[in-house]
């Protein structure tokens, strides 16, 4: 069934021309010539409504209508005699009097339905803060560095050792040099004196003959030969302290960048643990903001409590109350009104079950206020109280369906027979008819669900805060099998972490770029299409190996993934208006929007990427992010790295700009 057009009580009691003549007919018939105190009231009263409602004039004033309705019913009662067919005209005048009498509260029943929406509207995007303050803060909350920071801890501790070793090695090494270095320089003094020996010796051999120079000569050259001996070992000596020096180079280079890495990683801590101080508090500042919606959650309820005990329960029992007497009224023309009796009963019990039903869809919307409100994805303080509160709402409601399909069936009982020539009230009872084809399912306890039994479809909190015009009920065939299809197999691929894969089944190419979550996600895309091609390996396994940055950002993306899986696809409410669709259900953080693209219904990365404000400092590093995961999958793909570990270290150097801007945001990181 399509969905029926809402009844509106705005006009509806506005008494036609075509019915006045009624009751100064029924007085010719009675006859009226006699000038019975009957047929002068109906007279009187009839040529009043006559001209207050005559065609073509501007309607008169809202109170001199009120007031002429009271006359003319005070007029009709005031006939205490006459014939049978004027007394019935008098009542069928009182009849459609009453009815213009119930005109005015209905009105008001209508403004203050009004103001009884928009605080359901506004109650609705409290709860939505609500849901998305709570879900901010239980990401933020689930912030886990502590893995990393175990991985950095384990990482400095072997730093630590590889310094212990190199400044050890160090050490003997200089101290290995500089011995060799002292014994050499020994050595080559001890050489040096014998050479100064040998020279002295020589010397003394010139006063002498050669009998007397023979001796100390040959004592000269061993001391000389001693001497070469000993300039040769501290040569040697020399030179091995010459081999050991790239040694010490080697070793010195080692504990540099063993110090280097300890101090990076130091950095890397220091950087995580402002990062997670971070999400504590936006964790609790999300909690803050969440009790402050509560607070006005609660107020909101308050506040439509207020206006339903107040003016809508007066103008409605006002609006009813006059439609009762003039139901009453024609009921007693009935034995000498004939057809006009039984029409003028007919349209009171119309109006009786327009008005009921209006009744019905405003304590509806409250119904499915208080049912979000008691089964909220994360639970309202005062949830139990909504739930009992809903119980009384609901059969409130049904009470009041009931009320309204008893007089329907009332106004076709009525008018059968009866030949109406007005079309209005065919369209009026068409239309009621239409409404009501929902009704029987859930009085009879076969229908639950409100929203489907009756075909009315909720406004969402979102749409109230944006202004947009609420979807329509899904229709029943293939488009709703089809988005319901779509989302499951969004939630089958969210199962496999196949970022690559997800991006196909959305409008994430189509989009255009310089914003940045859809910038990132394109690059993102690309990044896990190049590893699974090259390294068959996604893209958040190749850097998970990453100390801090890396497995973060693996575990960020396995959270996605598992929320999104953790969806029923079979319990969703899916809502349609031409080619978008929005589905919310049970333990969703968040709807999922989805356009129709040709004949496809995929996931509108577009639509929830325009919902977001990033502040600036964040774009820009998500930018930076970007741009860096472009680039990686650019050099995949170029097959500049042999293998996913090649690939990693490339990563690291691609994101150093990001890890510099980010730490610039934290405390005492520097930057402007």
């Amino acid at each position: 069934m399509k969905q029926a057009t809402p009844i509106s009580l705005r006009s509806r009691h506005r008494l036609q021309a075509s019915l006045l003549p009624v009751a100064a007919l029924l007085m010719l018939a009675g006859g009226c010539d006699q000038r019975t105190p009957a047929a002068k009231a109906v007279e009187k009263g009839t040529i009043q409504l006559e001209a207050l409602n005559a065609s073509g004039s501007t309607p008169a004033p809202e109170a001199t209508r009120q007031k002429t309705y009271t006359d003319v019913v005070s007029i009709a009662n005031g006939a205490t005699s006459g014939s049978p067919g004027e007394l019935a005209a008098a009542k069928l005048l009182i009849a459609s009097a009453q009815r213009g009498l119930s005109e005015a509260p209905a009105l008001a029943a209508v403004q203050a339905e009004g103001k009884q929406r928009a605080l359901i509207n506004l109650t609705e995007v409290s709860l939505g803060n609500w849901n998305s303050s709570n879900a901010s803060a239980d990401a933020a909350a689930a912030f886990d560095v502590s893995k990393q920071l175990g991985e950095i801890a384990s990482s400095k501790l072997d730093r630590e050792k590889e310094i212990s070793q190199a400044t050890t090695r160090k050490n003997n090494l200089q101290k290995k040099i500089a011995d060799l270095r002292s014994l050499a320089k020994a050595k080559l003094e001890q050489a040096d004196a014998k050479q100064a020996e040998y020279v002295k010796q020589m010397a003394s051999t010139q006063q002498m003959d050669a009998v007397a120079a023979t001796p100390v000569v040959e004592a000269a050259n061993k001391v000389r030969r001693e001497g070469d001996q000993l300039r040769l070992e501290g040569s040697t000596i020399s030179a091995q302290a010459d081999l050991v020096e790239p040694e010490l180079a080697d070793a010195t280079a080692q504990l540099e960048k063993a110090t280097k890495q300890r101090a990076d990683l130091d950095d890397i801590e220091k950087s995580l643990n402002a990062r997670l101080a971070a999400a504590q508090k936006e964790a609790a500042d999300m909690r803050s903001l969440a009790q402050n919606a509560a607070g006005e959650i609660d107020k909101g309820v308050s506040d439509i409590e207020a206006i339903r005990a107040g003016d809508l329960a007066t103008n409605y029992s006002k609006t009813l109350d006059a439609l009762k007497k003039a139901l009453s009224a024609a009921k007693e023309a009935q034995q000498e009104g004939g057809p006009s009796a039984k029409m003028s009963m007919g349209l009171a019990q119309i109006d009786m079950a327009e008005t009921l039903w209006a009744r019905a869809q405003g304590t509806q919307a409250f119904a499915t206020l208080l049912d979000e409100l008691a089964h909220a994805p994360h639970a309202l303080p005062n949830a139990s109280t909504y739930a009992t509160k809903l119980e009384a709402v609901q059969k409130e409601y049904a009470d009041l369906m009931t009320q309204t399909s008893d007089a329907f069936q009332a106004a076709q009982t009525a008018v059968q027979g009866v030949r109406v020539q007005d079309k209005s009230v065919t369209e009026r009872l068409d239309k009621l008819k239409e409404l009501l084809e929902g009704a029987t399912k859930y009085l009879k306890g076969e229908e639950k669900d409100l929203s489907a039994a009756f075909k009315i479809q909720a406004q969402s909190a979102t749409m109230a805060a944006t202004g947009a015009d609420a979807p329509s009920a899904a229709p029943a065939g293939d488009e709703t099998a089809a988005v319901r299809a779509a989302v499951a197999n969004y939630i089958n691929v969210a199962k496999s972490g196949n970022a690559s894969a997800l991006a196909a089944i959305s409008n994430l190419s189509s989009a255009p770029a310089g914003n940045v979550l859809l910038d990132v996600s394109k690059a993102t895309a690309k990044a896990d299409a190049a590893c699974r091609a090259k390294f068959q390996k996604s893209y958040t396994d190749v850097i998970s190996t990453i100390p801090g940055i890396g497995s973060m950002a693996a575990q960020m993306a396995a959270a996605q993934f598992a929320a999104i899986s953790a969806i029923d696809a079979s319990k969703l409410d899916i809502q349609i208006a031409g080619d978008k669709a929005r589905v919310t259900g049970a333990g969703m953080p968040q709807p999922i929007s989805l356009v129709k693209v040709g004949q496809s219904w995929v996931i509108d990365v577009l639509a929830f990427a325009n919902s977001v404000q990033l502040p600036a400092p964040q774009a820009k590093v998500i930018g930076i992010f970007g741009t860096a995961l472009n680039g990686w999958a650019d050099d995949i793909n170029s097959g500049k790295f042999a293998d996913a570990t090649a690939a990693s270290q490339g990563f690291v150097s691609r994101i150093q700009p990001m890890m510099a801007e980010m730490q610039k945001m934290t405390p005492g990181g520097g930057g402007g």
